[in-house]
């Protein structure tokens, strides 16, 4: 086991959100969403909602995400955002906490969001007690992959377990041509890979991304104040 501890007393305000003059309450009735809106979120009916549209296809660009209230997730979760979907638009946490966040998956991008896109920026968000595994490759609390983006004021706690590209924050980034960062983030994570694949770069707030591999157009993600104090043994299955 992995175990990285961090200390997070209060969640980092970021000056990233910008105010609009429209807020939307993201019920059952918002079925596409129109970019400049604020679209508000106080219950898991509302971020399933999110995660519905975002994996059907529903481009999230130009919109910000905002939580009203802390939200305690009860069963499983499918990830905002997948292979052929990503997320692109802005998730404002608002100094708010999920918990529980509960992900058990056969297949690649495991987390809150499965995959974030060029645009995204994931800000001000707490995730506790979660538990993330899957079978298959980048797997993490927050975001499984990072196809550009970026990644403020957060913090996460809990489990992950996956093939390889396992961390807290983000599992993996993608190349060069998407560059992403990760800032004033926290984690206090176990981790555990069960996969054979060597050539990885693990870790408690970024995983595997393409310089791991030997890519030459590749960049990891850029890491800032983002200190994990990691203690006990990495677990390999």
């Amino acid at each position: 086991m992995t175990l990285s501890l961090c200390m997070m007393v209060t969640l980092i305000p970021s000056t990233g959100f910008a105010a609009s003059s429209e807020e939307t309450p993201l019920n059952s009735s918002v079925t596409s969403f129109t970019s400049g809106t604020v679209y508000t979120i106080a219950s898991q009916e509302q971020l399933t909602r999110l995660a519905t549209l975002v994996n059907d296809g529903r481009s999230t660009e130009g919109c910000t995400f905002k939580l009203t209230a802390n939200i305690n997730l009860s069963g499983g979760w499918t990830p905002i955002g997948n292979k052929d979907n990503q997320f692109m638009g802005t998730f404002d946490g608002n100094s708010h906490v999920i918990y529980h966040l509960n992900v058990n998956a056969s297949t690649r991008y495991a987390g809150l969001f499965g995959r974030i896109g060029t645009s995204a920026v994931i800000q001000d968000l707490g995730i506790e007690d979660a538990k993330v595994i899957s079978t298959d490759n980048d797997v993490a609390i927050m975001a499984g992959n990072a196809q550009g983006g970026s990644i403020n004021g957060c913090y996460v706690s809990g489990e992950v377990k996956g093939k390889s590209a396992v961390s807290g924050i983000l599992g993996s980034t993608h190349s060069a041509s998407y560059p992403t960062s990760v800032t004033d983030c926290y984690a206090r994570v176990s981790l555990t890979k069960t996969g054979t694949t060597k050539k990885i770069l693990r870790g408690f707030l970024a995983g595997m991304n393409r310089p791991a591999l030997k890519l030459p157009t590749a960049i990891p993600p850029v890491l800032e104040r983002c200190v994990p104090l990691p203690a006990g043994v990495m677990e390999e299955q």
